[in-house]
């Protein structure tokens, strides 16, 4: 992960863009990522490329995703790059306990990843 973020503390807002690079396990013609509902995406690219996007917030088990649909599908053992640019207002996250962000007067905090991802069977 590559993590760009211009905080504003007057409007606490944020402009921010992350550069994931990834790897396929199988042949991908869309893929998930998770992703909180209160920040506004711009924009999703893999490999340089525009791609299809929607949110999934009202998935049965498991909620907040964004579903990436690349122009071209990824083939199983490439490697590829998604960036996603979004903006918004850094917000306490009471769905998942331990992913967030905490905000004061003049600053911000933020935690995720790998620290707080809760174990999967």
């Amino acid at each position: 992960y590559d993590v760009t973020i211009a905080y504003d503390p007057i409007a606490h807002s944020v402009v921010s863009s992350t550069d994931i690079t990834l790897r396929a396990t199988q042949g991908l013609s869309e893929f998930t990522l998770d992703f909180v509902p209160y920040y506004t995406v711009s924009s999703v690219k893999v490999n340089g490329v525009d791609a299809t996007w929607a949110r999934d917030d009202n998935a049965a088990e498991y909620k907040h995703k964004l579903v990436v649909t690349p122009a071209a599908g990824i083939p199983n053992g490439s490697t590829f790059h998604v960036v996603i640019a979004y903006s918004g207002t850094p917000q306490m996250n009471d769905f998942v306990p331990s992913i967030g962000s905490s905000t004061q007067t003049n600053s911000a905090f933020s935690r995720s990843r790998p620290n707080s991802s809760p174990m999967m069977p």
